[in-house]
């Protein structure tokens, strides 16, 4: 069985090597974005950056290797200094949205390929440093929402998800922990130039009924919550007690924790792939052939799901002021008069015998009218 192998990167790599007083400098300049930096700064770090991938080459032994870095160092202990042994394994490499990050990763990847692991992917964390903590909480919670989209997929390809959490700074490396018990398989991790790689299998996580009932309660705030980052307080009716876990108010703005999306992204199938749920939003409605049509051409849990999907996309598209225009919803319009009243048209699915939802607007409200397979 191939792994996919999520790594957290810091900046180990580019620091460990440096002298004195470039490493200071690198220190000072950590938390900077690649728009921040001046020429002159931006050009230091990418002089430092070209020194370890000199040294990087140059190094002939494990012993050597294994001192640059904690992920350097963890990744040789996972293939036991047989990195041939990874040729058909898929990585996946999280950085800080910080230009040492970024280039960081870089680095990373460029030795992993020259080693033979060619299937490597490199994600930039949006909002993911740590010089504002407003900001670091919105980049975890994008990060939570991003693993539940990916990972899932690739477990259902037969590969083994494994998290090595060696690299990043601690904050990261204890959500990432968290978020492994939901999506990992195992989590490995090893200390600095320790000889022991530390692995953790998967513990099973089940959200016990009180979870599960708090969010089937509140699933309309859930779904508005889980398609827009933050919210209006007046957008959601009422924020009822006992959802602190999962929900943070600040300045008349509400938004889920990176918990509270671990949660819904883990229990969200389940709701979406039961029934047709009512519309979240007052500004969509559903015609009775409409919810006929579900109940007789939905039959299968995954037809369920992606409709429901796609009717969250449609209030997000109406949130953008019908700007937004989604891929996977593909708005557009209906050619002919062949499904009066609906003068629109989205998707619904599009394995097997392609299905699209049909619709038309009356007085700010948008009626969904069919579900039948496309026109074209």
């Amino acid at each position: 069985m191939p792994n996919y192998i999520v790594s957290t990167c810091g900046t180990s790599l580019l620091t460990n090597s440096a002298a004195n007083e470039s490493r200071k400098k690198l220190n000072e300049l950590a938390n900077e974005l690649a728009k921040d930096l001046s020429p002159e700064d931006k050009q230091f770090i990418e002089n430092e950056a070209e020194k370890v991938r000199e040294q990087l080459q140059r190094c002939v032994n494990f012993s050597d290797l294994q001192k640059k870095s904690a992920e350097i160092n963890t990744l040789l202990k996972l293939y036991g200094n047989q990195l041939n042994a990874g040729q058909n394994d898929r990585h996946l490499l999280l950085h800080t949205d910080t230009y040492e990050g970024q280039i960081t990763a870089e680095i990373l990847r460029d030795w992993l390929q020259s080693q033979g692991i060619s299937q490597i992917e490199i994600h930039r964390c949006e909002n993911l440093n740590t010089a504002n903590a407003a900001s670091f909480q919105r980049g975890i919670v994008k990060l939570a929402k991003y693993l539940a989209e990916t990972l899932p997929g690739w477990r259902e390809s037969s590969y083994k998800i494994i998290f090595q959490l060696s690299g990043g700074f601690k904050t990261l490396a204890g959500f990432m922990q968290t978020a492994g018990m939901f999506f990992a398989d195992e989590v490995v991790y090893i200390f600095e130039t320790s000889d022991t790689l530390l692995r953790i299998p998967r513990i099973p996580i089940q959200l016990d009924t009180v979870v599960d009932k708090i969010i089937e309660k509140n699933l309309d705030t859930f779904r508005k919550l889980g398609r827009n980052e933050v919210l209006e307080s007046g957008r959601i009716s009422t924020l009822p007690d006992g959802l602190d876990w999962f929900v943070e108010q600040s300045d008349n703005l509400v938004s889920l924790t990176a918990w509270g999306e671990l949660c819904w992204e883990q229990v969200k199938t389940k709701f979406y792939s039961q029934k047709l749920l009512s519309s979240s939003d007052e500004r969509i409605q559903y015609s009775k052939r409409f919810e006929n049509d579900f109940a007789k051409e939905c039959i299968t849990l995954n037809h369920r799901k992606q409709v429901n999907e796609r009717i969250d996309d449609f209030a997000e598209f109406i949130d953008s002021g019908m700007k937004r225009n989604l891929a996977r919803l593909d708005f557009k319009e209906v050619k002919g008069n062949k499904m009066a009243p609906a003068t629109k048209e989205i998707d619904a699915w599009t394995d097997g015998q392609a299905h699209r939802i049909f619709l038309h607007e009356e007085n700010g409200v948008w009626i969904f009218d069919y579900l039948a397979p496309g026109l074209h």
